[in-house]
């Protein structure tokens, strides 16, 4: 199957307006115009967002449950482990929660599996390496809600899972303690 790019045409008006009255590079602003942010007040919205704007993350299904899941854990001075995905979002999030959860104490790692030798997602193998270096929460990122057969692996042999994805979910969900997905239905 051929696929073809679909290249937009920005106004190069509007990005030429943000180029002289922001000082920003003319790449950026035909960025920002390709995605319909076309005047200077909401190229400095988009560009210093305020936290006011930001959506609630607890509205998310189960982000109390993966909290709670989280804390206490730390609580009982347990080993956390991020599993990630090996393209730009899985490493970009493997890297923010792993700094973030440093910076607040906890015994947290990573593993992002070798793309070629592993393939894409969790795996039985690595999940159990994980388990056997001693973490009790297996934290995922950009993978995992698809992942029935493994997630169920994982908390047959004593992981607590807390998965964190974006990709389309399916019927049935995996036996994570908690999921949080933008997509799920509920």
């Amino acid at each position: 199957m051929r696929k073809e790019w679909l290249l937009l045409k920005p106004d190069d008006e509007a990005v030429n307006r943000l180029v002289e009255f922001m000082g920003i590079d003319q790449f950026l602003a035909r960025l920002l115009v390709t995605r319909g942010i076309d005047n200077e007040v909401e190229a400095m919205k988009f560009l210093n967002p305020d936290k006011t704007v930001l959506h609630d993350s607890f509205l998310l299904r189960d982000m109390p449950l993966a909290v709670r899941t989280i804390i206490e854990t730390r609580e009982r001075k347990e080993s956390i482990v991020i599993f990630g995905d090996y393209d730009v979002d899985g490493v970009t999030s493997t890297a923010l929660l792993y700094l973030a959860m440093k910076r607040m104490g906890f015994d947290v790692s990573y593993y992002i599996p070798l793309r070629l030798e592993e393939g894409y997602g969790l795996s039985k193998d690595a999940i159990k390496d994980l388990r056997d270096q001693g973490h009790s929460l297996l934290i995922t990122v950009d993978c995992g809600v698809t992942s029935f057969d493994e997630i169920t692996y994982a908390k047959e042999i004593g992981f607590n899972v807390v998965v964190t994805d974006h990709h389309e979910v399916k019927d049935v969900l995996p036996p994570a303690d908690a999921i949080i997905n933008p997509k799920r239905p509920d």
